[in-house]
């Protein structure tokens, strides 16, 4: 089984990035990992974890998976096809489909293709790769999706 999570880069830390940081007690045993989203404000937080980045705190960040998909309003229609209908609330769109892919690497990122409809035509708006949830909100956002 592929790893569900990866340790995150300093550069991938940004305001509304989902991550869980290792709770360990004195004798260096892990207790336990907890949830944490940097928020507005919270770039205190950035610079605290790039200033003690040498401290040997662990951080890491789920891939991206159907559930984080999900929890974004997309409703799984068929095997790995996520759509979202909101006319009048997606930008040009009236219905969105994410097409969610595992790529067969040594890393689980996730190959991604989202459509958008108007009317009948339908337009490829994006093609690549997401590792995250945080990473698909931020690109959703972009594309006045969310």
């Amino acid at each position: 089984m592929v790893d569900k999570y990866y340790t995150p880069s300093i550069e991938e830390f940004h305001i509304g990035f989902e991550y869980e940081q290792e709770d360990i007690n004195e004798g260096g045993s892990s207790l336990s990992w907890y949830k944490y989203t940097i928020k507005e404000g919270g770039a205190y937080i950035i610079d605290q974890l790039i200033t003690n980045e040498d401290l040997g705190l662990s951080y890491r960040v789920k891939y991206l998976d159907k559930e984080d998909i999900e929890s974004l309003g997309f409703v799984e229609t068929s095997n790995n096809w996520f759509t979202i209908n909101a006319p009048g609330k997606l930008g040009y769109w009236t219905q969105v489909v994410i097409d969610f892919k595992w790529m067969h690497r040594t890393e689980p990122y996730k190959d991604i293709s989202i459509s958008g409809k108007r009317g009948e035509e339908n337009d490829v708006i994006f093609r690549g790769i997401i590792k995250n949830k945080s990473e698909l909100k931020v690109l959703l956002k972009q594309l006045n999706i969310l």
